[in-house]
């Protein structure tokens, strides 16, 4: 069985404020399967958050 990768949002925090969905669907085609849940933008709901994150194919860790 093999481990899914996740990554760290906040690593690339300057790239998800420049451009959020091209970023997330950027980390999922690097073969990242799942997402850490530290990241809070202001203004956002954290269901906002979710259904892009989800949208890219990105999971929760």
């Amino acid at each position: 069985m093999t481990a899914a990768l996740s990554v760290q949002l906040y690593s690339v925090r300057d790239a998800l404020a420049a451009d959020l969905p091209g970023t997330l669907d950027r980390i999922a085609g690097l073969g990242f399967a799942n997402r850490d849940s530290i990241l809070r933008r202001p203004g956002r709901r954290p269901s906002m958050r979710t259904r892009r994150h989800s949208s890219a194919g990105l999971g929760l860790r």
